[in-house]
């Protein structure tokens, strides 16, 4: 359960800032209602929980093959992929990344494979810290932390949510 301090920034979120990036409030309830889960990650969670200014978003969307989300997108402006491979979708006047969960193979050019079906916690462990590997869903506004990522950000601790990637 989370407490009502966080509850009351993502409520803000809600609110005040995705009213600056256009219609995203309309294209994730679109998302949502064919069977897709987005999930605000990233810099923008991290952002937000220290009551700065959140500069973008990237949505990841769980749930949904990268052609049926692009499909979804449309309804709302011309898409562009700008890294198809790595599963990520903007859509012209509208500053947001839309992503798909995807996981990075080892070394400095890995592998990248995008998985719409990965969990949470598997997607968010290839981030570099974990105060970066938080998501919140746009539509239940939970926060999901695996790995602790707001304790360590309140408690001002840099680490890796997987070791083993950061070396």
């Amino acid at each position: 359960m989370q407490s009502t301090k966080v509850q009351q920034k993502i409520q803000k979120l809600i609110n005040e800032i995705f009213p600056l990036f256009g219609n995203v409030k309309t294209i994730v309830e679109a998302l949502s209602a064919s069977g897709g889960r987005a999930l605000l990650v990233g810099g923008a969670v991290r952002d937000l929980l220290l009551d700065r200014d959140v500069k973008d978003l990237d949505i990841e969307i769980h749930g949904l093959p990268l052609t049926q989300v692009e499909t979804i997108l449309k309804r709302f402006g011309h898409v562009r992929t700008v890294g198809k491979q790595f599963g990520v979708l903007k859509i012209d006047g509208i500053d947001v990344d839309w992503s798909l969960p995807r996981s990075d193979g080892a070394g400095r050019k890995p592998t990248v494979t995008v998985d719409p079906y990965m969990n949470s916690k598997d997607a968010f462990s290839r981030r570099d810290l974990t105060v970066n590997a938080m998501g919140i869903d746009l539509v239940t506004l939970q926060l999901e932390d695996p790995f602790n990522g707001a304790y360590d950000l309140e408690n001002k601790i840099l680490r890796a949510p997987d070791p083993e990637k950061f070396k």
